[in-house]
């Protein structure tokens, strides 16, 4: 995902590890802070267009972040982040970052 407007430069990478047993994250570089009292929101979005409300945070001042993800990735096409008012609710903030979720390509069988 890369950045837009005021998060031009920043960007993350959703990687869903779950073949390997772990956790979804999403990677994050570059971002900028957020006003008092708002919170990013990492938004999963299915193909019907259903937001569905992954993680909330706050940047953390490193050129890094890792942000766990608390639902199953599979069935989601896209992958948004939002700048809220709160880490619950229905999504009202403008969107910050925004881009299709790549799937692994299938091995080829011999």
């Amino acid at each position: 995902m890369a950045g837009k407007d005021a998060f031009a430069g920043a960007g993350g990478t959703l990687v869903d590890p779950r073949a390997d047993g772990y956790a979804p994250f999403v990677l994050f570089h570059d971002l900028p802070p957020v006003a008092s009292g708002k919170v990013l929101t990492v938004w999963l979005v299915s193909p019907d267009s259903t937001w569905a409300r992954a993680a909330s945070f706050h940047p953390n001042g490193r050129d890094l972040q890792a942000v766990p993800i608390t639902m199953e990735v599979s069935g989601f096409d896209r992958c948004a982040v939002t700048l809220e008012d709160s880490s619950w609710g229905a999504r009202s903030g403008q969107v910050v970052m925004e881009s299709r979720i790549a799937t692994a390509p299938t091995p080829a069988v011999p």
